[in-house]
């Protein structure tokens, strides 16, 4: 869960990119409970990256992380 928080917190301090964000997101190991939620997270950016402006991109990216981390918190 570290993992999780440590890329999240990276995407939101500006020091990785969606791409970089999306993929990390795939192969970071979390307990079963939150594996679905952490997919459909993937899911969320990646509709973010292929239907939106970049210009968007952080905006509704941070709102997709946040909405994650509250429902692990």
């Amino acid at each position: 869960m570290e993992e999780l928080f440590k890329v999240c917190k990276k995407y939101k301090d500006g020091n990785c990119t969606l791409e970089e964000l999306h993929q990390r997101l795939s192969w970071i190991g979390v307990p079963d409970r939150y594996i679905e939620l952490v997919a459909e997270t993937e899911r969320k950016l990646e509709m973010i990256q292929f239907t939106r402006l970049e210009s968007k991109w952080y905006e509704e990216a941070v709102e997709v992380i946040d909405s994650l981390l509250s429902q692990i918190e």
